[in-house]
């Protein structure tokens, strides 16, 4: 193992465990003692390549300043377009091409295209360009604002946030149970409202159905009767199941989906007792002109025999 001493006084000496636990920074060690510091602590490398990596990192900071102004910009006009109070709706587009010409989205045929859009953004770039500083400052703000509340709160402990945390969970806990119960009462008004409606539509196949109809008619008013008894029950068994199920996160979603299927059956159900009842209009139209037919032919059948009777007794 090469002592570093005899290369670089100016670095601390390395411990010979550290070295031996670690070759890697061993190695490092030593290049630096060799190759890159006098014993005084002055460089070994060139002048010229000191030079020309000064130039290269100035370069380089020079890009990234230029790449973090640009992204800045593009931020603050994808920002823009998504705030319809930011800027008129004819500027609007304007800066949405603008910022797919700096993501550098637009390019050959489609440049061409937005071309005549571009040709008035030196007028309107006053315009955009106060909407664009107004974003930029709303950004600064909001970081100024996150980074002085990390440093308020620097001091605050483990056990603290701990708790913090913990409180917030049984806060969420709570808020889930109360989505359950909402949910489950939400259900229960469900379930009420359409076994009302279903005991509704029976009471009118009743009263429909009352009195001398048609075989064919009664049969499916029955047939109406026992869908809409089948699905009370078929109503009972789910609400029965979404009880056992509403740990699950989907639960709002299928009672949204039940209800409208609910809702949609209710109104096939309701075009058929329509149906039924217009059927049962014509049929008792139709037995009421045959009954008043039949009458009218008695009246005229009497009035001749009673004609007929007048003129034998004169006779």
């Amino acid at each position: 193992m090469t002592n570093p001493q005899q290369h670089a006084s100016m670095l601390p000496p390395l411990d010979p465990a550290t070295a031996l636990a670690n070759p890697k920074f061993e190695a490092l060690y030593n290049d630096l003692c060799k190759n890159k510091l006098r014993r005084d602590g002055a460089s070994l490398l060139d002048v010229e390549a000191q030079k020309a990596r000064h130039v290269f990192e100035s370069d380089l900071l020079r890009a990234r300043e230029h790449a973090a102004s640009k992204d800045i910009v593009i931020s603050a006009l994808n920002a823009i377009t998504y705030d319809a109070k930011a800027l008129p709706s004819e500027l609007q587009e304007v800066v949405v091409i603008l910022a797919a010409l700096l993501e550098g989205q637009i390019t050959g045929d489609d440049l061409e295209t937005v071309q005549d859009s571009l040709s008035e953004l030196e007028t309107q770039l006053p315009s955009i360009t106060a909407a664009v500083s107004r974003q930029v400052e709303e950004h600064a703000n909001m970081i100024t604002a996150l980074t002085a509340s990390s440093i308020s709160n620097a001091d605050i402990t483990p056990q603290e946030v701990i708790s913090t945390w913990a409180d917030s969970v049984i806060m969420a806990r709570n808020t889930v149970l109360q989505s359950h119960f909402e949910q489950t009462t939400l259900a229960r008004q469900i379930h009420e409202a359409y076994r009302q409606m279903i005991e509704i539509s029976i009471r009118i196949l009743e009263q429909v159905i009352h009195g001398s109809v048609a075989r064919s008619t009664k049969a499916k008013a029955d047939y109406l009767s026992t869908v809409a008894e089948g699905m009370s029950r078929k109503l009972e068994v789910q609400y029965v199941q979404l009880l056992a199920q509403l740990d699950s996160g989907d639960t709002r979603n299928v009672l949204q989906a039940r209800l409208e299927e609910l809702s949609k059956h209710s109104r096939q159900l309701k075009g058929q007792i329509r149906d039924r009842q217009e059927e049962l209009d014509e049929w008792r139209q139709r037995h009421t002109s045959n009954a008043a037919a039949q009458e009218y032919a008695s009246v005229l059948k009497e009035t001749q025999r009673m004609r007929s009777q007048m003129e034998l007794s004169r006779s």
